[in-house]
């Protein structure tokens, strides 16, 4: 079964109506297939941004929507650090994040098949993206 981690930018797009990509990740959503995991990370940055956008309520909504069927992962110590030592990397552009580097020492470590996501960068630590 394909392994699809999803990023914070694919669920702001498909929480947010008025977002760029609404119609992207809602159409995309739908072809998701295989087992749906986030981390802890970046249902964090998703809330936040949710909640400062369209409320509590609407945020808590999301939520619900999320665990419904996809696996949240914590992101442990050992995570952590080699997320860290691909973002102190002396090659990795300035403008990839902690937390996506994390994300993508997670990627690795479950032997993820793609990431769903609306940032390019991802594919600048060597990460499958789609949509």
């Amino acid at each position: 079964m394909p392994k699809v981690i999803i990023d914070s930018s694919f669920y702001v797009s498909l929480a947010i109506d008025g977002d760029i990509n609404h119609l992207r990740a809602h159409l995309a959503a739908k072809k998701i297939t295989g087992a749906k995991i986030t981390t802890e990370d970046f249902l964090k940055e998703t809330l936040t941004v949710v909640s400062q956008r369209q409320g509590k309520q609407a945020a808590g909504i999301f939520y619900q929507y999320v665990i419904s069927d996809t696996e949240i992962l914590p992101v442990t110590t050992e995570l952590f650090y080699r997320g860290l030592d691909k973002f102190l990397g002396p090659n990795l552009n300035k403008n990839v994040s902690l937390i996506d580097c994390i994300a993508a020492a997670i990627y690795e470590n479950i032997g993820a098949d793609s990431i769903a996501t609306f940032d390019d960068h991802f594919k600048l630590l060597g990460l499958k993206v789609v949509p």
